[in-house]
């Protein structure tokens, strides 16, 4: 009995912890200047951008999240973080069941209450229509080039040039987001004229919506034990953590995806002699769907299969990873099979172990000897990007560069790949950092895997050309 008290006690005032906690975090971010668009960057005429603006959190960080107005940019992350609408691959695939199941979870909670299903049926619809208007929808033309369309000019004219039975799923889509961006007009309207990106209007909503939804499931909630309630608010609590401070990077919410799953399976389960045959069905609906994307998804990741050409299914397991295992290619020539060129400026880097390298995206520095102390990261060319504002020219900043210790430079060519901001300040700031590379006669090229064709016809292994055959994914550069 007074185990039972003490519990009861404590679960009271984790509720309280949760709400105060919740509050707290709110009113340190709401503290801070969160803003980073580079507003300066639309006077900008130089080729850098200002040394003030450091935007390498938005261009990292942010991408995960979107760049919609703030409000949205919020409300759309779940359905982002599930599609993938924002950045995609495999290592950022959570499968759609969180975003299946909740709405379940809380609907089997309104039988017998029609109007708050209804209520919280619209509140769905509403928040899918603002994240559908915020996503783009791909497709290829005709010569194999991939269109994005997101605007409704861009919609209307696919749709009046493409007849349904040519792309039906496609053409279905375009209407299905037409509508949603129609609907997401007001929305649009209200979100800029009140909102914008300050962040002063967009937390304490996110607050008032949080200890709403709070209350909402602890009354939901009563009929359980103290430790499945207490385990109910903090999977909640977390997963609103996770909302406000990892900008929708989903690593960091593993734990609420773990937890969260078998809790929302959890109601379908109670399978009793009482159970509405809706209720059964339901969850053996369910049942069969998890088997299958199960199944699904380990086939998946066993393989190596991303559709790109009709030949792809050659590639289904990497060959070269399978002559390593088996004793036909030694770890050099494993090296060289995935970076050709590579092994001769490694070996050369490793000679000594005192130089610095400067290092811009690429994962080769594992290969480099104490990396952890001789290589400088410089992801997003911040670093670049403040010494360009002050030396201009290709000597003057190469030796800064060689002064301060460094020989090397090691550069990801995909570093502009990532960029998804609307001012596109990683693709001006590469842009900088290539014009610094090219025909700078104090550097000289030691590896990369990027063949060109030169303007006498021969293909070669060089960063600049006429045309490029082989994009590649790094170059070496020593400081002369």
């Amino acid at each position: 009995m007074m185990s039972s008290s003490i519990l009861t006690y404590c679960f009271s005032n984790l509720k309280w912890l949760f709400i105060i906690s919740a509050i707290l975090f709110t009113g340190i971010l709401f503290a801070q200047d969160n803003s980073t668009t580079p507003k300066e960057n639309k006077t900008v005429s130089s080729s850098a951008l200002p040394a003030n603006v450091n935007t390498a959190v938005r261009e990292e960080i942010q991408r995960y999240m979107g760049y919609e107005v703030l409000p949205a940019r919020y409300l759309s992350l779940p359905y982002d973080s599930t599609m993938n609408t924002n950045v995609g691959g495999n290592f950022i695939d959570i499968t759609f069941l969180l975003l299946m199941l909740i709405p379940v979870f809380f609907l089997l909670g309104y039988r017998e209450n029609p109007i708050g299903s209804l209520i919280f049926m619209v509140i769905c619809s509403t928040l899918f229509i603002i994240s559908l208007a915020n996503t783009s929808i791909y497709t290829f033309k005709k010569d194999g080039a991939l269109q994005e369309m997101a605007t409704s000019q861009e919609l209307k004219e696919y749709a009046q040039a493409t007849d349904l039975f040519d792309a039906p799923s496609t053409v279905m889509l375009v209407q299905i987001k037409r509508l949603a961006n129609w609907c997401y007009t007001p929305f649009d309207y209200v979100f800029n004229s009140f909102s914008g990106d300050r962040d002063f209007i967009t937390y304490p909503i996110l607050l008032l919506l949080f200890i709403g939804g709070f209350f909402i499931i602890e009354s939901r909630t009563k009929q359980h034990s103290i430790e499945r309630r207490a385990l109910f608010l903090f999977i909640y609590f977390y997963s609103f953590l996770w909302l406000l401070l990892t900008a929708g990077i989903i690593w960091y919410g593993y734990l609420m995806i773990a937890l969260g799953i078998p809790v929302c399976i959890y109601p379908l389960t109670q399978l009793t002699s009482k159970t509405s045959p809706f209720q059964k069905g339901l969850f053996w609906a369910t049942s069969g769907i998890l088997v299958l994307w199960l199944a699904m998804m380990v086939s998946y990741r066993f393989s190596n299969y991303i559709y790109k050409s009709p030949n792809t299914k050659e590639q289904l397991f990497d060959t070269a990873t399978i002559q390593y295992q088996t004793g036909e290619y030694s770890k050099q020539d494993l090296l060289n099979h995935f970076f050709p060129n590579f092994d001769a400026a490694r070996q050369l880097i490793n000679k000594e172990d005192t130089s610095l390298v400067y290092r811009v995206g690429t994962v080769l520095p594992f290969f480099i000897k104490k990396n952890d102390r001789r290589v400088l990261i410089d992801n997003q060319l911040g670093l670049f990007n403040q010494l360009l504002n002050r030396y201009q020219k290709k000597y003057e900043l190469t030796m800064v560069f060689r002064e301060s210790g460094f020989r090397y430079i090691l550069y990801d060519l995909r570093t502009a790949s990532i960029d998804q901001t609307p001012e596109k300040t990683l693709t001006q700031k590469n842009k900088s950092f290539l014009q610094f590379l090219y025909q700078n006669e104090y550097l000289e090229l030691i590896g990369t895997n990027r063949k060109i064709r030169l303007p006498d016809g021969r293909e070669d292994y060089e960063v600049f050309g006429n045309e490029i055959i082989d994009y590649g994914t790094f170059a070496i550069y020593r400081i002369k």
